[in-house]
C-alpha cells in the first residue's frame, strides 16, 4: 500500500522480478508505475548538474561521492536545479538484467505476474498546488490563452519518452487550451482545464493504464475516485491530491486550517467506510461482501466502462472514470506518438519534388511547341520567299 511516490515506489516493487512473491494484494492510491518520470533510463545528467551545483569538479562517481560528504545537509536539502521541467531528476532508474528494474515499467506490466490491486486518484489532484499558493487569492482572468499553451508545451515537450513531442504538444493545446477560450466562457473554465491537464496527465490516465493492463491477465481490479469534499476545510472546495490519505488516517497537514464543527458526522462516515474498504481488500481480497452492511457492491472495473466506486458519505458506482483524459494520453497522444514523422516529411519533399518535375515538364512542353512554332513559321516563310521569287 502506498499514497504519491509511495504508490508509485510500491506499484514498481510489486512488478519487480526482485520482489517475486512478496506481494498478495496491491493498494495505489494517486500514483502508479506508469506515472510520468518516475523512473529514468539513466541519472548521469542529473549526477553531473549536482556536481557542477556544488562546484565539485569530479571526474567521476567517486569523486562527486567524496565532494558531496563534504556538504552539510542544509547545503544537500538546498539544491536547486539549474533547469526546472515538470519531472524529478533523482528517481529509480532501469538498471537492466538482474537488477530491480531490469526493463521499463510499461515493459513489465506486459508480462509479469500480477496480483489484485485497488487503485485510484482523488477527483481534482493537481488543485493542490493551488491550494498550497492560496487558490482564493488567484486572478483567474491573468491565466491567458499564451500562459495555457505555454503550461502545454513545458509538460509535453521535456517528457522523454515521448518521440513526437511537438505533435502531441499540439494536441494537448487543442484538448486543454484552444477549446477552452470561447469568449463566451466565464474565466475559469481555462484555469479548470489546465487543472484538469495536469490530473489527467500526472495521476489519473497512468491510473486507468495501468488497470486495463492488470485486466489482460484476468484478474481482479477495483477502481476508485475519491469525490468527499470537507465542509470543514473552509473554503476549500475541491478534493485535492492526499485528501483520501487525510481521511483514511484521520490526520491533519500543516498547510491546512480544518474546523470540526460543520457536519463533521459526514467527514466521520467516509473514514468509517474507506477505512473498512481497505480493511476488506486487505482480509478477503475484495472491498465489499455479503456481511458489511454496505447498501453498495465495489465490483471489480472492465476496460471497455472503467467502472469505479465514487467514494463520499454515501458511495456509488459509476461508469467511464476520467474518461477524456484516458482517451487523450492513453489512446489519441499515443497514437500521434506512433506517427512516423520522417516519413511524413519524406513524403512531403517526395510531393514537392514531383511537383517540380511536373512544372519542368510543363515548361519543357511549353519551350517544345515554341520552337517548333517558330520552325514551322520559317518554314512557311522560306516555302512563300521561294515561291515569290519563282514568279518573278
Amino acid at each position: 500500500m502506498g499514497h504519491g511516490t509511495g504508490a508509485a515506489s510500491a506499484s514498481l516493487l510489486a512488478l519487480s522480478p526482485r520482489a517475486e512473491g512478496l506481494f498478495q494484494k496491491v493498494l495505489l492510491m494517486s500514483g502508479s508505475a506508469l506515472q510520468p518520470g518516475v523512473v529514468r533510463n539513466t541519472q548521469v545528467n542529473a549526477t553531473w548538474n549536482m556536481n557542477d551545483r556544488f562546484g565539485c569538479r569530479a571526474f567521476n562517481s567517486s569523486e562527486l561521492l567524496d565532494c558531496a560528504r563534504k556538504r552539510s545537509k542544509e547545503e544537500i536539502f538546498q539544491y536547486k536545479r539549474l533547469h526546472y521541467d515538470d519531472y524529478e531528476e533523482f528517481v529509480p532508474i532501469i538498471d537492466g538484467v538482474g537488477g530491480v528494474l531490469p526493463e521499463p515499467p510499461e515493459q513489465l506490466t506486459l508480462h509479469r505476474r500480477k496480483t489484485p490491486i485497488v487503485i485510484g486518484t482523488t477527483k481534482d489532484e493537481s488543485s493542490l498546488r493551488i491550494l498550497l499558493l492560496n487558490e482564493k487569492e488567484l486572478n483567474f482572468s491573468s491565466i491567458t490563452w499564451e500562459h495555457g499553451e505555454k503550461l502545454a508545451e513545458n509538460l509535453t515537450m521535456s517528457y522523454k519518452q515521448f518521440q513526437n513531442h511537438r505533435l502531441i504538444s499540439q494536441g494537448c493545446k487543442s484538448e486543454y487550451v484552444w477549446t477552452q477560450v470561447d469568449p463566451s466562457f466565464p474565466e475559469s473554465v481555462l484555469f479548470n482545464s489546465l487543472l484538469k491537464m495536469y490530473s489527467h496527465f500526472w495521476y489519473d490516465a497512468p491510473a486507468s493504464q495501468l488497470a486495463t493492463y492488470y485486466l489482460k491477465h484476468d484478474l481482479p481490479v477495483y477502481l476508485y475516485s475519491f469525490d468527499h469534499i470537507s465542509e470543514n476545510f473552509y473554503d476549500i472546495d475541491r478534493a485535492f491530491h492526499g485528501v483520501d490519505k487525510l481521511h483514511i488516517f484521520n490526520v491533519t497537514p500543516r498547510f491546512l486550517n480544518k474546523r470540526k464543527d460543520m457536519n463533521w458526522q459526514l467527514d466521520q462516515r467516509v473514514v468509517e467506510i474507506f477505512s473498512e474498504l481497505v480493511a476488506n481488500f486487505a482480509l478477503y481480497g475484495t472491498p465489499t461482501h455479503e456481511n458489511d452492511g454496505f447498501s453498495f457492491n465495489w465490483t471489480t472495473t472492465t476496460a471497455k466502462e472503467l467502472s469505479y466506486l465514487s467514494i463520499t458519505d454515501s458511495p456509488s458506482m459509476q461508469v467511464g472514470y476520467r474518461w477524456q483524459g484516458h482517451v487523450f494520453w492513453n489512446w489519441y497522444a499515443r497514437s500521434l506518438d506512433a506517427v512516423d514523422v520522417g516519413n511524413i516529411q519524406r513524403i512531403a519533399q517526395l510531393d514537392r519534388d514531383v511537383g517540380n518535375w511536373q512544372f519542368a515538364t510543363a515548361m519543357l512542353s511549353f519551350c517544345s511547341l515554341f520552337f517548333f512554332a517558330i520552325l514551322v513559321g520559317l518554314a512557311c516563310y522560306c516555302t512563300r520567299k521561294e515561291s515569290d521569287e519563282d514568279e518573278l
